[in-house]
């Protein structure tokens, strides 16, 4: 009686995870990362919702930030397998007297979520270059697929299942389908999906990145004495951590060296891309040898 009393001012979103269980429960770090999931996925709908050419980087309007804020709750868990409910709250009826009322923005949201989530799947198994031309009518974008990676990254899960139960006390969307169901097969497409989405939404720029040396890399070619090296970054793009992967040689390489063992941080510069399922670094990449004073002045201390 309760979920029908908040459903009729709410749209609520069933996120149903199927898995081999053995007491009801998931891992609790599996729980942190569904939730933050899911808080990116409907951060990702606001702003195509809100701007459907948005590049998904930097500020949002305040629109999308009050939403986030105030409109989207946790609702109770379901029964059958681990379900996450997410409620979007329309707000106050409109008076019977007004006349060309607005649909309510998280009405908004969630129909360009139902929508991206069913265009994201639909080229997860069948990739079409041409809804790239018009990504953000189709609800899509490179968060949003990245949401659902991070969704189905457990091994144990068979499938994601969503599912939309639109508000009572208004007419609902026309959306097609309100349910989504996202199988091992989609979930191998998914990947594609985010590296086609992000080279749209975020080419390839010159940056400099301040980050420390994760791991060193030698990959012998097989010629002789002849070899490639590169370094992974661990830094930040656009505020979120990053692993970049940086081609090195010849001196650059060894000052690498150097800042990993001795823990020091470097900047590197290039042209960032994503591609083939990771961030790199390309082009003219040069790495600058400033951090060896510090690492000078602490040897010093």
């Amino acid at each position: 009686m309760a979920e029908r009393i908040a459903a009729a001012r709410a749209d609520l979103l069933f996120v149903r995870l199927d898995q081999e269980m053995v007491d009801a429960t998931i891992p609790f770090r599996q729980a942190e990362k569904t939730l933050q999931a899911l808080f990116t996925m409907m951060r990702a709908a606001a702003t195509t919702a809100d701007d459907p050419t948005h590049s998904h980087r930097g500020r949002r309007s305040a629109i999308v930030t009050n939403f986030l804020e105030e409109d989207i709750r946790l609702g109770h868990t379901q029964r059958g397998s681990f379900v996450f409910t997410v409620v979007t709250r329309l707000g106050d009826p409109p008076l019977e007297n007004e006349a060309n009322v607005a649909t309510p923005f998280p009405r908004r949201v969630m129909t360009t979520l139902a929508t991206g989530l069913r265009s994201t799947r639909q080229l997860a198994l069948t990739w079409d270059e041409a809804a790239l031309d018009h990504a953000g009518q189709l609800g899509l974008s490179a968060a949003l697929v990245e949401s659902l990676q991070d969704l189905t990254q457990p091994q144990a899960l068979r499938t994601l299942d969503l599912s939309f139960d639109w508000a009572a006390s208004a007419p609902p969307p026309e959306v097609g389908i309100s349910r989504i169901v996202v199988d091992r097969n989609a979930m191998a497409g998914l990947p594609r999906v985010r590296e086609r989405l992000v080279r749209r939404e975020e080419p390839s720029t010159h940056q400099a990145l301040l980050g420390t040396v994760r791991t060193l890399n030698r990959d012998d070619l097989g010629d002789g004495d002849s070899e490639t090296t590169s370094i992974v970054l661990s830094t930040h793009v656009d505020g979120r951590p990053r692993k970049v992967h940086v081609p090195l040689a010849g001196q650059e390489y060894e000052w690498a060296i150097r800042a990993h063992r001795s823990r020091q941080p470097i900047v590197v510069s290039g042209d960032l891309i994503f591609e083939r399922g990771a961030w790199r670094l390309t082009g003219a990449i040069a790495v600058d040898p400033s951090f060896i004073d510090r690492e000078t002045d602490t040897d010093r201390e």
